[in-house]
């Protein structure tokens, strides 16, 4: 068994040896990708796309109009938030 596994250090242990080998890193080969600015999906008023999967699982007769309900349910402007 090894003294240096990483089972054995701390959290910060692991965190500061992440830490040094990225400083040691060559930045030339180093490529930042910035994160993508938060969005706030209840302020935003531009148009999304949306997609519906709708499926009837079986060929029982009690599911015959299962199908169009969901449709209708999901087609039905009333439930735009």
């Amino acid at each position: 068994m090894y003294n240096n596994s990483r089972k054995d250090l701390t959290s910060e242990e692991k965190k500061e040896k992440t830490r040094k080998r990225i400083r040691k890193a060559d930045s030339s080969r180093i490529t930042f990708i910035p994160a993508d600015e938060e969005m706030d999906f209840y302020e935003d008023t531009s148009a999304k796309y949306v997609a519906l999967y709708a499926r009837v699982s079986t060929d029982s007769d009690r599911q015959t109009s299962s199908y169009e309900m969901q449709q209708k349910y999901y087609s039905n402007p009333l439930r735009a938030i």
